[in-house]
């Protein structure tokens, strides 16, 4: 039976009962228990710490911090720098370690939120985010009457429905914001919608989110505004066509199909009469009635 005491270290065989090995070394002296391995060293785990592969004398529930050592209780390891502060109270900011309690981290710079707050990426002194909003890299009083519209503050009569529209600001009750330009609502009022830069009705339509049409007698195609309704008329790529008319779409592609509509076919974007031909994998025409496409290849 293999004896659990005994190892094999490059090759060679060791005691574990009274040595470790370590990087293929063999090192006498050493207890299992409480040793452990730093490179082709051994080190006492309740004196010492293993730091960038050296052995550092330090008191137990002590860190590594890069190459050197930290005490957790009474420091912090910040960027491989130690800094003043309890590890369990205190954050990194950059390189600098502050209290998250009562302090803040702005990119790399500590502040306090007492008096002051961080607004894209910088520090501003005009006061705490308790009382104060950012606007990019300004700020604004919670109490009312500033908004901030696109990073620009803006003063405002609180209480009055007030939005942004680009970097100014409109009422909601009686104008309507469309693509950054302020208009005066219609005798319609809040059913006012846009469409576009202009003001449309409720029983208006927008085509495309730029030309305004009426639903009730005309249609949308691929972003342009032709006449006919579904369910008679429907869109044939750019263009209408009546269903019930002489015309199929084939393929996006408006085709004449004249009064022998019903006998006709698409295939692909090409017309063909079904009487004569059949159409294969939706590119190609064969001859009736002597052929059909489970012949072809």
């Amino acid at each position: 039976a293999t004896n659990p005491k005994i190892g094999i270290c490059a090759g060679q065989v060791f005691n574990r009962a009274g040595m470790m090995c370590c990087e293929g070394n063999i090192v006498e002296g050493a207890e299992a228990r409480g040793f452990a391995c730093c490179g082709p060293e051994v080190y006492n785990t309740r004196e010492e710490v293993c730091c960038g592969g050296a052995v550092e004398a330090a008191p137990r529930g002590s860190k590594c911090c890069g190459a050197g050592v930290y005490h957790p209780a009474r420091e912090t390891c910040c960027m491989n720098m130690v800094v003043p502060g309890p590890e369990s109270r205190m954050q990194c900011c950059g390189a600098e370690s502050y209290d998250k309690r009562l302090q803040g981290c702005c990119g790399d710079t500590v502040f306090d939120h007492s008096i002051a707050m961080c607004c894209n990426g910088a520090v501003t002194t005009d006061g705490p985010a308790s009382a104060r909003e950012c606007c990019g890299a300004n700020t604004f009083p919670k109490s009312g009457g500033h908004m901030c519209c696109n990073e620009h503050v803006v003063n405002v009569d609180p209480g009055t429905g007030f939005k942004c529209c680009g970097v100014d600001t409109y009422n909601v009750f009686t104008d309507v914001c469309c693509q950054g330009t302020i208009m005066p609502r219609s005798q319609l009022g809040m059913l006012d919608q846009c469409c576009g830069a202009s003001i449309i009705g409720p029983f208006d339509a927008c085509c495309n989110n730029i030309t305004a049409y009426d639903p009730a007698r005309q249609q949308c195609c691929h972003g342009r505004v032709v006449d006919g309704t579904p369910p008679q008329h429907m869109c044939c790529g750019m263009q209408s066509y009546n269903i019930f008319g002489e015309h199929l779409c084939c393929g996006g592609v408006l085709q004449h199909a004249g009064p022998e509509v019903n006998s006709m076919g698409c295939c692909g974007s090409r017309l063909y009469n079904a009487l004569t031909s059949t159409c294969c994998g939706y590119t190609q025409l064969i001859p009736r009635p002597n052929y059909n496409c489970t012949q072809m290849g």
